[in-house]
Order: C-alpha cells, then structure tokens, then sequence
C-alpha cells in the first residue's frame, strides 16, 4: 500500500525540521545549564563564576553606554570613574553594541539583569549561526543541530562565560564565514555582500575589538587556504569575493574612526610576550578535561592545575570523540574544498593557540609559529589560547560534513553523543551562578542621602581587586567615583603612577605610605571614601583616613569616611535660571575677563593664575583647608591640574556668557559647545572681582 502524502509530509519534517527548531533546541539547552540567574533578577544572582570582579565592568558598561547618549556625554571617555582624570574608554572591552541593544531591558530590568541575559543568550546565537553555517555546507538538519551544539556549547564558551561577556559575543563569526561562502557562490550581489559585512564588521568590533582583530587574522588564513587548495574556478571566485571584503573592512574602519583615535591614544594594554606565554594552550588540554567539565574535570586536576591560562582562559578541552569525528570529515571529505580548509583551520587554530612555545603540562620547551610575531603590535596582545575558539567552530564543521554523509550511521552518531557527554560542562559546581555581595548602601538609597552632588568617591577597593564598577552600576552612575576597574592590571590607568597605587587596589604598604594617602587624597579632590563594611576589618584604609583626621561610620553595610570639620562650598546666591546682562556694564565687563581668565588658567594647568582669581572661601573649599593661604592653593592646584586633562579640555571649549550683577556680587554664564549653560558666583573684593566657588546650575524659573 503507497505511503499517503501527508505521511510523506510528515516525514520529511520529522528528517528537517525547520531551522526555528534548532534555535528551541538551543534555547531550551541553555535554559537547563544557564538559566537559574535568570530566575532570580532582585538576589544579585550572576552568570559568572562566584568572586570575579569582571562582571561588575560588564554591567557597569550596560549601565554607561545608554547614560552616555541620552545625556550628551562622550561615550568613550568618562569622568564619573577615576575623577577628576577620567578614562579613556576604548581601551577596555567594554561591549559598547551589547550595552546600546540591551539598553531597553536595562531600563526596565536594571544592569545586571542585562548582562544576565547578554551572557545567557551568547551562546544560543553562537549554536544557532553555526547551525546555519553547517546546514548550507552539509543540507542536513540533524548533523548541523550537532555541529552547530559542539561550537555554541563548546569548553570555550564555558570557559569564557565564568565573566567575560566580550568573549562570548562570537555569533558573528560564523553568521560573516556564512555570508562570504553565499557571496563566493553568487547568491548575493557584490554590492550587497560588501554592505552587509561592514555592517556585521562593525557590529563585532563594538561587540569585541579583540574577537575583531582575531577573525581578522584567521579570515585571512582561511582565504589562503582556499586558494591554495582550490582549482581555477575557485580562485576566480576568490579574487572577485576579495574585493567587497577588501570594501567591508574599509568602511567599517571609516565607521569606527572616532573609536579607532580614542583606542590608538597612548594608555592601551602594551606588547607583553610574557602574558602571551602564560595565556597559551597546554598540548594535553585538547583532550585532558578540566574542572569546568562534567566528565572526568575532577580526574585530572593534577595535570590541569599545571596549564598556566588556568581553566577559564585554557579551556581548550575538545574531547577524543569530537576530535575523531573531525578527523573522519577531514578525511572523506578530503576532495572538497570546503573539507581542507576546515582541517587546515582545525590544525592551524589549535597550533597557534599553543603559543610561542610548546607547554606539555606546564612545562615550556619548543618554540612555535607565534614566536615569530608574539612581540608585534596587535599580535603581541592577543591571547593564544582564546585562538580554541575557531578550532571549535572548524571541529563542529567537520563533524557535521561527515554525519552527513550517512556512511557508518551508528557509530557516527555514537561519536556524536560521546562527544555532547564529554563536553558537557559542569553545571552543578557553580561555575555559571554567583551571588555578587552588594551592600545594602548601593543597592538601596542609603548612597543618595550620605553623597553629595558634588562630592568625588573613593570606593575601595580600586582596580581589579573590588567591586566599585557595580557598586557604581547598581547607582545608575548616581556618582562621580575616584576608583574603576576598566583595562587588565598590565595596562596603565590614570592612577597607576601614584605611589599609593598598590594600596588603593591590593592593600599592601608602600614606603611613605601615609603622605602619599595624603597626597593622592588632595591631589584628586576626594570627599568622601566608601567600602564594603565586612572588609573594612582587614584593609589599611580606615586606619589611613584616620590618621589624616577622617571620621568614620557605618551605614547600610558600608563604612563611609569623610574629613573631619570638611570645608563646604560657600554660600551664595541663586544664580539666574537664565543667561541676562544686568548691572553696571563697567562690572559686567570686569567679572567676564575674571571668568574668562579663571577658564584660561584652568585650561593651561596654570595654578598661580587659578588661585590668583578665588575669594579666600573658594580657596579654602578648593583645598579643603580653613586659612589656606595662596602659596597652598598653588602646591594643591598644580598637582590637580596636571591630571585632569579632561576638565581642562573642557574649560578649553567653554566660552562666557552675559554677566547677572548686583550688590557687590552676582554670576557669570558660561557655556559649553553643547550650549548648557552654569554659572560661576562672583563677588567683588578690594576693587577686584574674584571666582567665589563652584560653577552651578541655573536657578528656578522666575529668579
């Protein structure tokens, strides 16, 4: 009896499904291995491993990149974290794509619940564009469900998922490796090709700069490859897919050229050939599993504790199973092309991740490849181990060609589910869950009653060894912050010349250490210090403020610090709520060219012109010093001013305003290219007419 058609119908589904399918499957995945941070938004609960300081930058750069654009601000360079410098931005890894596309669920849901689920559907998208990937080279569903798992599931991407969002941003690459194969085959246009891959070019390099630059390079490997293995009509197609390639990059460095200027300005990670080597491949780590792996990660810790990048950055476990099934594609599908570059990118992938030289259990001995240009520019800042990356994409691939072929059917797909088992991470060791400890000071209001508008917050610890980044997160950037943590501890960052760095970020005494608190402190204009209050106990810094006559108190879980006796601002009147001349033109003039020569001292770093132009007060609160004479103000305001480059460059672009006096005293507009305008408070002494504190906002309407 003939089978009826919608039986046949069926069938036929059942064998390949629609893609959708493969995006539920992968959802569904995640959800059992990802997904319990998710469940529990209001506990601080993260997809990260427990007591990384990592996550808080991620969060922390949900939280700035929509604050930037809504409110005006360069969003490559801040000044609400290592005040009054600020940080040039582009030199951390800081997701500016993933903070703008998020921006939504951030506003409704908070910064941590975005970086939540940025990490949770990382590798969904990664599986699911490597799915796509290997259903156009192999047309099977089921063999592309699988490769696309092994590559979006892979010991890279738990590796990376421990708290580097960056890192995990790679659905692109096979989505672009996918692109250019449809374009090599005619089935989009030139045109077409080089819009789209600037456009996906651009997108990767805002997800990740790094992640950018190492497809770069294995793009260009995998072209090679191509035309050394291809016939005459392959290397046609290749010079003529070249050209929009060759486009595509171009316009997307034109695109990101603001970005490009801040990331090429002095301050970024230098070459370290020594960080390199640490952050290389162990050989056994392809096949000897580590503690992040369900099987045998506990067997073997003798050996994997002896792989100096350590379990996150050497995750480069392939598993025996993955890497026969690669071998078998590799194998029978050595008359296609498509089959020898994929083993040409599987062998030169896992090589180059192996570093300058060869580490077998720990052990250094022969040099390798990446020897030769490990101590370049660009090269030399790349970690070889994250290379694992595209052998696992190249490994998924291959597997998938060769399951769907059909030949020995059982144990293919014996190898297949081997290889799922083996790679399986290890959920139940909290690896990918964490509780982050946020005092109850930044996580309710506490913060908006004891900080100022403007006070500068030293939260310690500074750097990679605290928390400040989602302190300042869970605030809404509700501060102006003396701390931060955006670039690796081997990169400069505006405080590390200062003698008391090992102390602002490890705790540890330096010579001198008391004057140069003191002298950090000044220097950069701090107010107030805050910490959490359960590691207050061990740190050197309450004694310090201490000594230096600060008081200190516990509030909502932290300890708050201030000066004892602090100086405030002084009191003036309102200022106007908009820019108008009024009064005598003689002393509207006289109190422009004050402001005027008050904007221009700043700008040059000029401390004597400064201090020349402030009422005794405004000298008094600017050093947070009653009696502070000029000679004073200088020593402070010298060593101030040299560091905020920033602020200076501002007072550079403003420009003044009309002139509101009165009795004595009144304000002067000034404006800044965006057109906001503040006042600065001017009072007349001695026939003078000198600066008399702080610029402010303009006064309610009707004043």
């Amino acid at each position: 009896m003939a089978t009826l058609p919608p039986v046949q119908e069926a069938l036929g589904r059942l064998r390949q499904p629609p893609s959708a399918a493969a995006l539920i499957v992968y959802l569904c995945g995640a959800g059992v291995l990802l997904g319990q941070p998710l469940l529990h938004p209001g506990d601080h609960a993260c997809l990260c491993v427990p007591g990384t300081t990592d996550a808080g930058v991620y969060v922390w750069a949900m939280e700035w990149w929509p604050h930037a654009i809504a409110h005006g601000l360069n969003p490559l360079h801040s000044d609400l974290i290592y005040a009054p410098e600020g940080m040039n931005l582009a030199h951390g890894a800081l997701v500016p794509a993933a903070g703008l596309i998020m921006a939504p669920v951030t506003a409704v849901a908070g910064p941590l619940f975005s970086f939540n689920l940025a990490m949770f559907l990382s590798p969904v998208l990664a599986a699911f564009f490597a799915f796509l990937l290997c259903r156009r080279l192999t047309s099977d569903f089921w063999a592309s469900l699988f490769g696309g798992w092994v590559f979006g599931f892979s010991t890279y991407m738990f590796g990376q998922l421990a708290g580097h969002l960056n890192l995990v941003l790679v659905f692109l690459v096979p989505a672009m490796v996918h692109l250019v194969l449809r374009g090599l085959a005619g089935e989009v246009s030139r045109r077409r090709l080089a819009v789209l891959l600037t456009g996906a070019l651009v997108l990767q390099f805002l997800f990740s700069v790094e992640v950018f630059a190492t497809f770069t390079l294995f793009a260009a490997i995998a072209l090679a490859a191509g035309w050394l293995f291809g016939g005459q009509e392959d290397r046609r197609r290749l010079r003529a897919t070249v050209v929009p390639i060759g486009l595509a990059y171009a316009g997307a460095l034109i695109v990101m050229a603001p970005y490009v200027y801040y990331l090429l300005k002095p301050g970024a990670l230098p070459v370290l050939p020594e960080r390199t080597g640490q952050f290389s491949n162990d050989l056994l780590g392809f096949v000897v599993p580590t503690q992040i792996t369900h099987v045998g990660g506990l067997r073997f810790l003798s050996t994997t504790n002896a792989f100096t990048a350590g379990f996150v950055e050497g995750a480069a476990y392939l598993g025996l199973p993955l890497l026969l099934l690669a071998l078998l594609g590799a194998r029978r599908g050595h008359g296609h092309v498509e089959a020898k570059v994929l083993a040409a990118m599987l062998g030169v992938a896992m090589l180059l991740s192996l570093g300058a030289h060869l580490h077998v259990r720990g052990s250094s001995s022969l040099p390798l490849p990446w020897a030769a240009v490990n101590h370049l520019p660009v090269f030399g800042q790349m970690l070889p181990a994250r290379f694992v990356m595209f052998a696992s994409l190249a490994a998924g691939l291959l597997a998938a060609l060769w399951l769907a072929q059909g030949r020995a059917r059982v144990l293919g797909w014996l190898l297949a589910l081997l290889s799922v088992a083996t790679l399986w991470p290890a959920v139940g060791r909290d690896y990918w869950q964490s509780r982050l400890g946020v005092p109850d000071f930044f996580a309710g209001s506490a913060w908006r009653d004891e900080l100022r508008p403007r006070d500068t917050v030293l939260v310690l610890p500074v750097g990679i060894a605290g928390q400040s980044m989602l302190y300042h997160a869970e605030t809404g950037l509700g501060f102006r912050m003396a701390s931060g943590y955006v670039v690796p501890p081997e990169a400069s960052d505006p405080y590390k010349q200062a003698a008391i760095h090992p102390t602002l970020t490890y705790g540890m005494r330096v010579p001198g250490q008391q004057r140069a608190a003191a002298s950090f402190v000044a220097s950069n204009g701090i107010t107030v210090a805050v910490m959490d209050a359960n590691a207050a106990a061990t740190s050197p810094w309450p004694g310090i403020l201490q000594r230096l006559g600060w008081d200190a108190r516990t509030v909502a879980g932290a300890l708050v610090m201030r000066p004892a006796g602090r100086v405030p601002p002084p009191v003036t009147e309102p200022p106007p709520a908009a820019p108008r001349a009024a009064g005598p033109l003689e002393a509207q003039r006289a109190a422009q060219a004050t402001a005027a020569g008050y904007l221009r001292a700043f700008a040059a770093g000029d401390a004597e012109g400064f201090c020349a132009l402030l009422t005794s007060r405004a000298r008094e609160f600017q050093v947070q010093q009653r009696g502070a004479d000029r000679a004073r103000c200088v020593v402070v305001m010298s060593h101030l001013l040299r560091r905020a480059t920033a602020l200076r460059e501002a007072a550079r672009s403003a420009r003044v305003g009309p002139a509101t006096i009165g009795a004595g005293r009144g304000h002067v507009a000034v404006l800044d290219p965006a057109g906001d305008v503040r006042y600065f408070p001017v009072r007349r002494i001695g026939g003078a007419w000198l600066i008399d504190g702080m610029l402010q906002a303009p006064g309610p309407a009707g004043q």
